[in-house]
């Protein structure tokens, strides 16, 4: 999954390159629209902010359950744990 993720953030199709800046189009149906502009206009951003802070979201999403993932399966190869307290008197804290 993480590798996935990698490759999302660095790998993409540009659709249209306009000083710098890509564009992209996309289909919505008439009901997608009129929500989609609904929830952009109650927070106050365009619709484009509003869809590029949905991807970077899901994104991110998807990043934090690869690393729970894999912080999981370190815990399964050696389930031994330390209190927190244990913790900050090993690291004299």
């Amino acid at each position: 999954m993480l590798d996935i993720i990698k490759q999302l953030v660095v790998e993409y199709n540009v659709l249209r390159r306009v000083g710098g800046l890509m564009h992209f189009s996309i289909r919505l149906s008439a009901e997608e629209e009129k929500l989609f502009k609904r929830y952009a206009n109650f927070h106050g951003i365009s619709l484009g902010k509003a869809m590029k802070a949905a991807l970077l979201e899901k994104i991110e999403d998807e990043y934090d359950i690869a690393l729970a993932e894999r912080a999981h399966e370190e815990y399964l190869k050696d389930p031994e744990t330390i209190s927190h307290e244990d913790l900050m008197k090993e690291l004299a804290l």
